[in-house]
């Protein structure tokens, strides 16, 4: 019988041997994740035999990525870091001190991941997986991580779907506040959107086993964040357009909810703009685009509070 594509649930842990698929229970499938979408990046190699036709074709290392997004999810009620940041963040190259998390460019600090995504009693797996993220918030609105992992293909199988129970922590709705530092101080900016990409860059650690990879890991990251404030006056202590000029690197740092034990906050100490701050406007209010790119060798970072 057909399969109900609305029966879907996500499971993701830690491996305890990076590279080595661990088993997933409803205990690791507690967090809602949306927009769930696998797809096996395999190739084959065609063989041809010498009288013009076709020998059997062979298909090369196995490789997949699964895309989904997270709601921004703070503490909530326990206080302690939320499930989705101690399983996702760190296979993106992120450790964690209590409840901040920082980039790391070494390898051995950096995590790998078993994904299991079941659909209606069938799932896809891939095992040995690092990722991307990057945060989209939009004042009003529910803020939403997006990860994208690449992994070692599994064989697709059938299994009954696991019966995770789901946090009841609210995600995070607007209170978004971003704050520029002008020089002498944190001046709070009117923002009400924006986008901040960690842009890592998955890489293969390749090794001559059957899977053709020993595991992925993430061997570099180009943060970059894009935000549309109001435009106020330069006496307003903000001059994006001398900051240009200048190459002036500035302080930044967005926060978002305002809740004790469901707040968010990125920060980074150093950003210079990548391009000139650009015009536009938001209901015949006048906007500028600020793209900033963020130099500090782990920031931006996470801290949960």
């Amino acid at each position: 019988m057909p399969k109900i594509d609305r029966l879907r649930v996500l499971g993701a842990k830690i491996e305890t041997t990076a590279g080595t698929p661990i088993a997933i229970s409803a205990s690791d499938a507690t967090t809602p994740a949306y927009n769930v979408v696998y797809n096996d990046n395999t190739t084959y190699t065609r063989r041809e035999n010498v009288t013009g036709g076709k020998l059997q074709g062979r298909r090369g290392p196995l490789i997949a990525t699964m895309s989904f997004d997270i709601e921004a999810m703070g503490l909530g009620a326990t206080g302690s870091v939320p499930a989705w940041a101690d399983i996702f963040l760190p296979a993106c190259g992120f450790v964690k001190s209590t409840a901040t998390f920082t980039y790391t460019r070494t390898v051995a600090s950096q995590k790998t991941l078993t994904l299991k995504h079941f659909i209606d009693g069938k799932f896809r797996q891939i095992y040995g997986a690092a990722g991307t993220c990057r945060l989209t918030y939009n004042a009003g609105n529910i803020s939403r991580f997006s990860f994208n992992f690449t992994g070692i293909a599994s064989a697709i199988a059938e299994l009954s779907n696991i019966s995770p129970t789901l946090v009841t922590t609210q995600p995070i709705v607007g209170a978004a506040s971003f704050t520029y530092n002008n020089g002498s101080g944190a001046i709070t900016l009117n923002a009400p959107s924006g986008v901040i990409d960690w842009g890592q860059t998955v890489a293969p650690i390749e090794t001559p086993n059957a899977a053709g990879y020993l595991r992925f890991c993430v061997s570099d990251y180009n943060p970059i964040m894009t935000v549309e404030p109001y435009e106020e006056a330069v006496s307003g202590n903000i001059d994006g357009d001398a900051d240009w000029v200048a190459n002036s690197e500035r302080a930044v740092s967005l926060a978002l909810g305002s809740t004790a034990n469901n707040t968010i906050t990125i920060a980074a100490s150093k950003a210079t703009h990548s391009s000139a701050p650009s015009w536009g406007e938001r209901q015949r209010l006048v906007t500028r685009g600020f793209n900033l790119d963020f130099n500090d060798d782990s920031a931006p970072t996470i801290v949960f509070s």
